[in-house]
């Protein structure tokens, strides 16, 4: 019965709407999962081996991330600072296993700000390109997380940070055209910038025209 009802628990918190709105009880829910191991054993000892190969599962996904350049321990950002009102700009350094090969312009990553909350990650598109030596992202102000993190701009210049990822592919190879044209607004512009970033560095071999 108890296991029965940590998993009804397990699936409500992960609806969209916690998720969403409550994402520190989401996470604290997946707490939930070693009640529901721990019981689901006792009533069936032959279950060990399932719970055996998730845990395993679970172990290759987090070495598998940190490899491609995770972070499990907070870095230093390089840059912290308050653009604007709403727009907070984040420069931080690439782990040694995220090289300039490793991840495309117009991908996003999962970054975490410890002295905010060390449960809620968010997903911001990089505006940075493969070549650059550091990671960026901006992020308006557009829910609490977000706003908290203007204000903490407003008050250090310097904070932690800890990301996941890059995730996310473009399919299109704009490398083989001449022209291009990209349209984005407000804070949709940041995946294109890393994008004219990258293409300004190859413009040396291939011939772009960009038209603003």
């Amino acid at each position: 019965m108890i296991g029965t009802i940590a998993f009804i628990l397990l699936v409500l918190f992960s609806i969209d709407w916690f998720r969403r709105n409550k994402f520190e009880v989401f996470m604290v829910s997946h707490g939930l999962v070693l009640v529901y191991y721990v019981t689901a054993t006792i009533h069936s000892p032959n279950f060990i081996i399932y719970m055996a190969i998730s845990v395993a599962l679970f172990v290759l996904d987090i070495a598998g991330r940190v490899l491609l350049g995770d972070t499990l321990f907070p870095l230093e950002t390089t840059l912290f600072k308050k653009k604007s009102d709403s727009l907070v700009q984040i420069q931080f350094p690439k782990p040694l296993p995220c090289t300039k090969s490793s991840y495309l312009p117009g991908q996003y990553v999962f970054i975490n700000i410890p002295e905010i909350s060390s449960m809620e990650w968010h997903p911001f598109s990089l505006s940075s390109a493969p070549n650059d030596t550091i990671m960026e992202v901006h992020v308006r102000a557009l829910g609490n997380w977000t706003k908290k993190l203007v204000d903490l701009a407003s008050q250090k210049q310097q904070t932690r940070i800890k990301f996941d990822g890059p995730y996310g592919n473009l399919k299109l190879n704009y490398r083989r055209y001449t022209n291009m044209l990209l349209i984005g607004g407000g804070i949709g512009v940041t995946p294109l910038i890393g994008i004219l970033k990258d293409i300004f560095f190859f413009e040396g071999t291939i011939r772009t025209r960009l038209q603003t």
